[in-house]
């Protein structure tokens, strides 16, 4: 019994190893940032203080976050990403900086018929941000080039998608995560213009919105949690499974509904801290929830870990160059409180 149980113990180690990768679709841009006293008026020119590219984009963003949560763990590359570049300097860059992070680089596609994504980013003194994204060689991505990432996808656990790529591609991956048994999570960001197609809700697990995105999908004011969950429970009524929603400052929420039909909530708080810059926190936790979800930790505390992560990204400037890497976390956020050791 001793042998069976060491056996199975092992099966289970090695299963959750090899079966830990997450999947990201998506758009991969470099953010062009300039940091301002306070935004400018429409007709208004200010002055900047200072200007620094990075690399974003919501896509890979999340990507990079899951990466540098697995990069001093014993995992290989862990990360599928799935999107497009130009043949520019941008592009290059992009894909370096991709590789050298652990991520599979088969289909990090590259095209000549457009540049490379681009993301002007607006920064106060506040800490708030305005962005402008031009798609670019995210336009280019085709359905093919999604589909031809089964064999890579189905070593995955969780699949994350946002709605920076045209609506149909990312439809397309959906429906690729959902067959091969992965969680899908669509990111409802940028706020989409029109609710949800039946498609995409039937082909999505968890919907991640927040409280800008919740109210266009809904038509609600969202002024406070019990609003968002409002909010959470028509997009529930609508048909989708689980509904996601970060509330910046105040953390983050689920919703669901259990086998007896009720309503579930789980309202997960985040600890306070200095604020200096918010670009990318939303990918960021979504990122370390998709690591934390691939790796089999309960829901709640993927919630609570996710928090804890983007919280130190707002502390520092920049978006990718904020995000926390597994060294600088303690270690007892890869361990769970109900099992000794997810990984």
């Amino acid at each position: 019994t001793k042998h069976t149980t060491l056996s199975l113990s092992l099966f289970l180690y090695i299963y959750i190893f090899i079966m830990s990768g997450v999947a990201v679709v998506g758009a991969t841009n470099v953010d062009l940032i300039t940091y301002v006293d306070t935004m400018p008026k429409i007709g208004e020119t200010v002055s900047g203080n200072r200007f620094e590219s990075g690399f974003g984009g919501k896509g890979a963003n999340q990507a990079f976050q899951a990466a540098i949560l697995a990069e001093e763990s014993n995992e290989g590359p862990s990360i599928l990403f799935v999107g497009k570049v130009g043949e520019d300097h941008w592009g290059v860059n992009t894909k370096q900086h991709f590789i050298k992070n652990k991520f599979h680089e088969d289909f990090i596609y590259t095209t000549n018929e457009s540049s490379s994504g681009l993301a002007p980013i607006f920064v106060d003194s506040q800490g708030n941000n305005s962005i402008v994204i031009i798609n670019g060689a995210n336009d280019c991505l085709t359905h093919e080039e999604i589909n031809a990432s089964r064999e890579e996808m189905s070593k995955c656990k969780v699949l994350l998608t946002q709605l920076e790529l045209k609506q149909e591609l990312t439809l397309t991956a959906l429906r690729l995560g959902k067959e091969l048994g992965l969680t899908t999570i669509l990111n409802t960001a940028p706020a989409p213009s029109e609710p949800l197609s039946e498609d995409l809700i039937e082909a999505t697990d968890i919907v991640c919105a927040n409280e800008p995105e919740l109210e266009t999908l809904t038509g609600l004011t969202i002024n406070d949690e019990k609003d968002a969950v409002k909010g959470a429970k028509m997009l529930i009524e609508q048909g989708i499974n689980k509904v996601l929603i970060t509330l910046g400052s105040k953390g983050c929420a689920l919703v669901e509904k259990n086998s007896d039909d009720e309503y579930v909530e789980i309202y997960v708080p985040v600890k306070k801290v200095d604020v200096v810059d918010t670009t990318g926190a939303g990918d960021s936790f979504l990122g370390a929830f998709g690591y934390f979800v691939a790796h089999g930790f309960p829901m709640k505390e993927c919630l609570e870990k996710s928090n804890t992560v983007a919280s130190i990204s707002v502390t520092q400037k920049g978006t990718q160059s904020s995000y926390a890497k597994r060294s600088d976390l303690p270690s007892d956020l890869f361990t769970s409180s109900k099992n000794n050791d997810n990984e």
